[in-house]
């Protein structure tokens, strides 16, 4: 799998097409670069265009563009995983920042990127040259998001567990593998005929379990205390679960359970095993 450096990252970023602006890429290449430099400092520096429009623009919304930014953190939290915890602490402190309408707030732009860019994920085929590199990016979006989450206690709109409910779901819920039927594919090309058989065998798993397991490798007490409703759970998408709907021990019990099974699975890659392993250990601490 392909690394990228911090200035590799940027340098693609200023050659977008639509760029964040100049000083949020040298606000981002400060934060990478100087680890004594304040958090908030930077924060206050990548937002600065959005305070300065604001101000000039009294009772508006963001600029329409705004969406660049957060594109541009989301693309440096999917690439840049040894920068996770530095670009987690950016978001922390935008949230806190003052602006008009309480803009930054609750990071509703944010949110909104996530949903309909970041947090979308389909396991590639295996003829894509970058498979490695788009599962990798997905584990390191649920271990950002999961450790967003922790921070529900300080601010209710941190709390990202709604993230976790549908990849959990899909992860360990559910098994493709059982009773596929080949035929329902007959009329396609040889390239989605290959490509169903994969999204439909077992080896899918090691697109997913590593990218679910962030979620109890970083916040396993926060999902086991959750309750209520899920998002995003319908009767139309029905799973293995066949216990009460929504968040609860037990559900959380029958997901270890999962978690355990898939580290026995040796047509697994040793990676995915050890991850569910390490699911497994966490979850069993916050059982006891």
């Amino acid at each position: 799998m392909a690394s990228i450096t911090y200035e590799k990252f940027l340098a693609a970023q200023a050659k977008e097409d639509y760029p964040a602006e100049p000083e949020q890429l040298t606000a981002l290449k400060t934060l990478f670069s100087d680890p004594t430099i304040p958090i908030s400092q930077a924060a206050q520096q990548i937002v600065a265009p959005t305070l300065k429009y604001l101000e000039q623009n009294p009772g508006s919304q963001a600029p329409d563009n705004d969406f660049i930014l957060w594109r541009t953190i989301a693309s440096a939290i999917k690439q840049l995983p040894e920068f996770n915890d530095r670009l987690l602490e950016l978001v922390l402190e935008i949230n806190k920042i003052p602006a008009a309408n309480g803009y930054f707030k609750g990071l509703y732009d944010f949110y909104m990127h996530w949903r309909e860019f970041a947090f979308s994920f389909s396991d590639p085929p295996s003829t894509d040259p970058e498979r490695a590199t788009k599962r990798q990016e997905w584990v390191n979006i649920n271990a950002f998001t999961a450790k967003l989450s922790t921070h529900a206690s300080s601010d209710p709109a941190l709390d990202a567990r709604s993230w976790a409910g549908s990849v959990l779901r899909d992860t360990l819920e559910k098994t493709p593998w059982e009773g596929y039927d080949p035929t329902v594919h007959a009329d396609e090309d040889e390239e989605e005929r290959t490509y169903q058989a994969e999204l439909h065998g077992i080896k899918v798993l090691d697109g997913r379990v590593p990218a679910a397991a962030q979620w109890m490798i970083y916040n396993a007490k926060g999902l086991y205390e959750n309750k209520g409703l899920m998002g995003d759970e319908y009767d139309h998408d029905p799973t293995n679960w066949k216990g009460q709907k929504g968040w609860s021990k037990e559900r959380f019990a029958y997901w270890r359970e999962r978690f355990e099974w898939v580290s026995t699975v040796n047509e697994l890659d040793e990676a995915t095993r050890q991850a569910a392993k390490e699911a497994v250990e966490v979850m069993k601490k916050v059982e006891k």
